[in-house]
């Protein structure tokens, strides 16, 4: 992705790749790309999204502990997003399964 490009483009541009490459269950790719999303970006609805996306990538890969550190910072990064609702009601799901795998 051209970080070159115009920002609303940009960020449309990153989560639309994490996307095709989540849904490809190319879970490794979708969160690299999150992350080189993150480090243009850290506010806004394609993030957030991302973000979010990151998690379940993280969970999908059976990485509890992953996605239970990803769920906890997007808590504490967008505490008023319009998808803290989603996470507030997977995070303690996915806590759960980390503690009975212990």
């Amino acid at each position: 992705v051209d970080a070159k490009a115009p920002t609303e483009i940009r960020d449309k541009a990153y989560l639309e790749l994490a996307v095709v490459q989540f849904e490809s269950q190319r879970f490794d790719d979708a969160i690299k790309t999150v992350r080189a999303f993150q480090k243009v970006q850290t506010k806004g609805e394609s993030i957030e999204r991302a973000r979010l996306l990151a998690g379940q990538a993280y969970y999908l890969q059976g990485n509890l502990l992953g996605a239970v550190n990803e769920l906890r910072n997007f808590k504490a990064t967008y505490p008023n997003s319009p998808l803290i609702r989603d996470v507030n009601v997977f995070l303690p799901q996915v806590e759960e399964q980390l503690q009975k795998s212990k």
